[in-house]
């Protein structure tokens, strides 16, 4: 056992944008999901209408 504490290796740039990137690509799925169910809704329903 070392004396001190082992810090884990800090985050290097690379990783710090590859994580903002995988935030924004969640979030916009998560946004855009609804909306898609939301347009196949009304793309069928005016399917229904004459």
């Amino acid at each position: 056992m070392p004396p001190f504490p082992v810090l884990p290796p800090l985050p290097t740039p690379d990783d710090i944008l590859a994580g903002v990137i995988n935030v924004f690509a969640a979030g916009s799925y998560l946004l855009s999901a609804p909306a898609g169910l939301v347009g196949d809704l009304i793309t069928a329903a005016g399917s229904l209408l004459p």
